[in-house]
């Protein structure tokens, strides 16, 4: 039974993702690049979106938790997806303000339930600090996927969130940790189609609903169960590790080397934070 439901949560938003992406990037002349990219955006968080309501229930239009505001929090960021694809060349300054003014009241509105026993001030300033690091991780890591092909985006980003879903497991929250785990099938269905349509990009679209569900998982491991600070940290900071590929005397290498040493460098931070949430948390009790 349990397998059976394991299977259905990381199943069906892969073959959702799978499909979907197929169906946009075997389109060919039908759909001009930014369309494909929103499109792709809104692909990762339907299948997102099925995950988590295959993990968690389908909200309500009025969320009761955090976890409900996270599922529209998502869905909201598909749409985001638009604003990029189409004004990514022609107004770039406004939409890096787009996508922090975004995360920051994705952020407040996400971690609103906790200042009840954290306190206002604090969650005030953690909201801050979650929303500058979200703008800016998702412009980094938007930036690398425009100069690289989306399966190598993807393979990078799969490692962390399967570290991510350990950490958060850790950290005593397993609800959370298939929320994570639903988008590490989705990198993984990416990924498989990337390796089929090499022109496929991640960028302006789909980039940012996967790090609008990275931070938003890691804020509700660390605001409403026991992720320890500095792990949340490590998480979230582990996909600017790809930009290790664009040091200068990395460049010339072959692109397998590239990519070696990004995927590297993100499974290092993730690595590491799950080392971190062990040694101060101890093993999840099964």
């Amino acid at each position: 039974m349990l397998f059976g439901t394991v299977a259905l949560v990381g199943g069906v938003p892969f073959a959702v993702a799978l499909v979907g992406l197929l169906l946009v990037w075997k389109a060919g002349d039908r759909f001009t690049l930014p369309h494909r990219q929103w499109l792709s955006g809104w692909v990762v968080a339907i299948g997102y979106l099925c995950g988590h309501a295959l993990a968690q229930g389908v909200p309500s239009l009025k969320p009761a938790d955090a976890t409900q505001r996270l599922f529209l929090l998502v869905a909201v960021a598909a749409f985001v997806g638009i604003v990029e694809a189409f004004g990514q060349e022609r107004m770039a300054r406004a939409v890096r303000l787009w996508r922090f003014l975004f995360a920051l009241l994705g952020m407040g509105l996400l971690l609103r339930p906790a200042t009840g026993y954290w306190g206002f001030g604090k969650v005030a300033v953690w909201t801050v600090a979650y929303a500058t690091g979200m703008g800016v991780v998702w412009t980094l890591v938007n930036g690398k996927a425009e100069r690289q092909q989306g399966v190598l985006i993807a393979a990078a980003l799969f490692p962390l969130c399967l570290f991510q879903s350990a950490a958060l497991l850790v950290g005593h929250t397993a609800s959370i940790s298939q929320l994570a785990g639903v988008l590490a099938t989705i990198l993984g269905a990416v990924a498989l189609v990337g390796t089929m349509k090499r022109d496929l990009t991640m960028a302006n679209g789909a980039v940012g609903v996967v790090i609008t569900a990275l931070f938003g998982t890691v804020a509700l491991g660390m605001f409403f169960a026991d992720l320890p600070p500095i792990v949340a940290i490590l998480l979230l900071l582990s996909p600017v590790a790809m930009l290790l590929s664009d040091l200068p005397f990395l460049r010339v290498r072959p692109l397998w080397q590239q990519a070696f040493v990004q995927v590297a460098g993100v499974t290092f931070l993730a690595a590491l934070a799950l080392i971190i949430a062990i040694w101060q948390l101890g093993f999840p009790q099964v």
